[in-house]
């Protein structure tokens, strides 16, 4: 198909315009889907983190057994399979 008109070359532009808009707003709409989606989650599991952190830092002050702390932290993430709990020591390295 040949764009010998001024008509055709417009509506060519006008729709290479449209398509070009609509892949910029599907990329933005999931960007902000996704960031809005994480915010979400953040606030609706700071609760939770609260909580775990009332009901291990006594295990681990206390320098409990492994295994308790372990059995602790399991059962917070059984609650909610989502949720993925980890001990830190003062360096930063993953204890549990």
């Amino acid at each position: 198909m040949r764009l010998t008109t001024l008509y055709s070359k417009l509506a060519a532009a006008f729709a290479a315009l449209l398509i070009a808009l609509a892949v910029v707003q599907y990329w933005l709409m999931s960007y902000y889907s996704l960031t809005s989606l994480q915010e979400r989650d953040q606030r609706l599991y700071w609760g939770l983190a609260k909580g775990l952190g009332v009901k291990i830092q006594p295990l681990l002050d206390s320098h409990a057994e492994e295994r308790v702390v372990v059995s602790t932290l399991l059962q917070f993430i059984e609650l909610n399979p989502s949720v993925n709990a980890f001990i830190l020591d003062q360096s930063g390295v993953v204890r549990y």
